[in-house]
């Protein structure tokens, strides 16, 4: 049951993020990820019964191939409520841009 796990590190992720600056109420959560699997489908879903009725955006790409870096600059020219990444290539390409 690794999509606990998952569900946990979002909630920690919430509640670390709740300070009062940052994108609008209505922003959607972001979840960025990469490869696309049973098991990151199953820990989507659990983001999404996490969330109940709130907007949730997946943007999942392939390992290999620019797509995922002109995905995260259109994902970032409005920015989310809340970026959850999945996946170790997904977190390569997000950590040099979100310090």
């Amino acid at each position: 049951m690794r999509w606990r796990r998952y569900v946990w590190a979002f909630w920690l992720m919430v509640f670390l993020a709740g300070g009062g600056c940052g994108p609008a109420p209505g922003a959607p959560v972001v979840v960025y990820c990469s490869p696309d699997s049973l098991r990151m489908r199953q820990a989507i879903s659990g983001l999404e019964a996490a969330l109940g009725q709130g907007p949730l955006k997946v943007a999942c790409f392939p390992e290999i191939g620019i797509e995922g870096q002109e995905l995260l600059r259109r994902l970032r020219q409005r920015p989310p409520r809340l970026l959850v990444v999945l996946g170790t290539p997904a977190l390569m390409q997000v950590a040099p841009v979100e310090k």
